[in-house]
C-alpha cells in the first residue's frame, strides 16, 4: 500500500509540473496545497512530545495569486503587479509553495 501511495504522489507531482509549464508570468492561479502547522516562534527551542502532537499538523490552504515562475521544487507567486510602466514591472507580496505540497492548480 505504501508503494502505491508513493506512486500516486509521484503521478500527482508530474501532473502539477506539466500544468505549471503551461502557465505564463502574470496568469492568475488558484492553488490548493497542504501547509505545515508547527510550534510558534517561542524563545525556547525545547518542547514536549505532547505539545508537538498538538501543533504539528497538515493544513489545507487555497492560495489565489499571480504566477511569477517555478523552479524544480518550488512555485513562485506574487500578490500584486504594478503596471505603471508595462516595460518595467514591479511586484509585491512574494509567496513560495513547495511543488510537492500542491494538490491542484
Amino acid at each position: 500500500m505504501a508503494q502505491s501511495s508513493v506512486a500516486a504522489g509521484k503521478r500527482l507531482t508530474m501532473k502539477i509540473k506539466t500544468t505549471l509549464k503551461k502557465l505564463k508570468r502574470g496568469d492568475v492561479v488558484s492553488i490548493d496545497w497542504i501547509d505545515a502547522g508547527d510550534l510558534d516562534d517561542s524563545p525556547s527551542s525545547w518542547f514536549s512530545e505532547a505539545d508537538a502532537e498538538k501543533v504539528f499538523k497538515e493544513i489545507p490552504v487555497q492560495t489565489i495569486a499571480v504566477y511569477f515562475g517555478h523552479g524544480k521544487e518550488n512555485l513562485f507567486l506574487v500578490r500584486d503587479t504594478e503596471k505603471q510602466d508595462i516595460n518595467s514591472l514591479y511586484y509585491n507580496g512574494a509567496c513560495v509553495i513547495p511543488i510537492g505540497c500542491i494538490r491542484s492548480v
